[in-house]
């Protein structure tokens, strides 16, 4: 004669529990890269306004300090150098700059406020993060 078992209907806790577990888990590693992205957006934006700030320099507008930063941040102009000539490494110089302070500063008043590093403008037109402080004297 066979003997009948009865078959288990549905899950033990221990089961719902693991799941639970793993789902969890995955969401939390979803956020943390949700929330890089959003950080990198900040940082693209904050990049993208530096540099229009900057070619308007250039072209013999205002260099004054700006809060377009989503974050907060306020715009810093380089106050060793006023005007393109009195600059010889035009790529290598810093024109404009995040810092806590606005107005005009110098490397000791940068706010590396994106993943440890900053934005800057330099003054041949191009805008770059970076982590290490560049040059401010010319």
């Amino acid at each position: 004669m066979k003997r009948l078992v009865a078959r288990q209907v549905g899950f033990t806790l221990v089961e719902l529990l693991v799941v639970m577990t793993i789902i969890a888990i995955l969401v939390g590693i979803i956020f943390s890269y949700a929330w890089q992205a959003r950080l990198k957006g900040f940082q693209a934006s904050c990049l993208n306004s530096m540099r229009q700030i900057g070619i308007s320099g250039l072209q013999g507008g205002e260099l004054g300090t700006s809060e377009g930063c989503p974050l907060g941040a306020q715009y810093a102009s380089n106050k060793h150098v006023d005007h393109q000539y009195q600059v010889s490494d035009l790529t290598g110089t810093v024109m404009l700059f995040e810092s806590r302070n606005g107005g005009e500063g110098d490397a000791y008043d940068v706010w590396q406020l994106h993943h440890g590093g900053s934005n800057y403008v330099f003054w041949d037109g191009h805008a770059k993060w970076s982590k290490t402080i560049p040059k401010f004297k010319p």
